[in-house]
């Protein structure tokens, strides 16, 4: 569980499916576009039983960073990097983090993390839809 402990950067070229991923959750296709062109720097951080994910975009000097503190199974509302409203929902199966985004307007969003080693596999799934992506140790 502690495995995703760290700093991860998108390891170029992984990213399959993204854009009917992005159709499938409602999302324009000039957001879809910007989303797609971010480099983002994901951290975990743990104290106690809270996990923190905090994400900086470091190709656009505009956004801020976002930082969301869990505990599992907790259902959370918080703002994200955006500013867009939503509730999230981390929980751990035993081999993988499942995180439930909910968002006004859009489809819910399950993602799955799996880390082995030095490498974090991502699962997104939106109405049926699932895009994938690897993410490496920073």
């Amino acid at each position: 569980m502690d495995a995703v402990l760290g700093s991860w950067k998108l390891k170029q070229g992984t990213q399959k499916n993204l854009d009917v991923f992005f159709k499938a959750v409602g999302i324009p296709d000039a957001a879809a576009e910007m989303y797609s062109k971010r480099e983002v720097l994901l951290t975990f951080t743990k104290d106690g039983d809270k996990y923190t994910l905090t994400e900086v975009i470091n190709n656009d000097p505009n956004k801020k960073s976002a930082s969301y503190t869990v505990q599992m199974g907790k259902e959370i509302e918080t703002i994200d990097i955006d500013d867009t409203p939503l509730k999230l929902k981390v929980q751990w199966d035993g081999s993988k983090f499942q995180e439930t985004y909910l968002y006004p307007q859009l489809s819910p969003i399950l993602t799955q993390r799996e880390v082995a080693a030095s490498l974090m596999k991502v699962a997104k799934t939106a109405n049926g839809v699932t895009a994938t992506e690897e993410w490496e140790k920073y």
